[in-house]
């Protein structure tokens, strides 16, 4: 269920408001909520029963939304898990991803020992429409979790994209070799600088990160070099552990 009230449109897009938050400052205050639910992107889990339930949806729904039933309640859900039942077993034989984006959410919900984590791949067509693709529960980011992603991607029709950027977790890129071998790798340039900026004191991390948004957003592979080329000779020989990813 998204923080709108319904599943996407088939594209993986889903009205952006303040709900979100509100609804987020909700769980922050309440126990209860904390521990039978978790968020997901703007997308909410719940194991509440229906009478539960009810008490949060004018937080996620807007104040229209306090007067539903609990029959009300369990005929949407239902709804909304048949939308996204169907929306994961569409067919993508008709869509061409140029770049592809993964990532893995976590979050503290536990089932047993294992905990989850959500992971979720987003492309870009070829005319620029970004939509998502799969949005899936998995084991820890593991290599088997996004084998069997990637597979089902595949057996539902959809091509080998041009480029995939994720960050460094190792079960993405060993399944993504095996499922499709001719797709580059690219690491997240947002990951990485996250990680550079942590092996940097505080005192430089706000210079040291416009330097790496100019060679992020530089036009050119030269003017990106050369903006690297600088932020190296800056930091390298007293952060030597913050040039790890050269």
């Amino acid at each position: 269920m998204t923080s709108s009230g319904g599943v996407d449109d088939g594209t993986g897009r889903t009205p952006r408001d303040g709900r979100a938050g509100r609804a987020r400052r909700f769980m922050e205050r309440d126990t209860g909520f904390e521990k039978s639910s978790f968020w997901l992107d703007g997308t909410l889990h719940v194991t509440w029963s229906p009478g539960e339930f009810r008490e949060a949806l004018p937080t996620l729904l807007g104040d229209d939304a306090a007067g539903l039933s609990p029959s009300a309640i369990t005929r949407l859900v239902g709804v909304w898990q048949e939308e996204y039942a169907a929306w994961r077993k569409r067919s993508l034989e008709d869509r061409d991803y140029v770049y592809v984006w993964v990532d893995g959410v976590h979050f503290g919900v536990r089932l047993e020992d294992e905990r989850l984590a959500a992971l979720v791949v987003i492309g870009a067509r070829p005319e620029g429409t970004k939509e998502v693709i799969a949005l899936e529960d998995g084991y820890r980011e593991s290599t088997e979790s996004w084998l069997t992603l990637l597979r089902d991607l595949k057996a539902r029709g959809m091509c080998a994209p041009v480029v995939a950027v994720g960050d460094g977790a190792l079960g993405f890129w060993a399944a993504i070799r095996e499922v499709f071998p001719e797709t580059r790798e690219q690491r997240c340039w947002v990951h990485k600088i996250a990680n550079v900026l942590d092996k940097l004191p505080r005192s430089v991390q706000s210079k040291a990160k416009s330097v790496l948004h100019e060679a992020m957003n530089a036009p050119t592979l030269a003017e990106c070099n050369k903006a690297m080329d600088g932020f190296i000779e800056t930091y390298e020989a007293k952060y030597p552990k913050a040039h790890s990813w050269k």
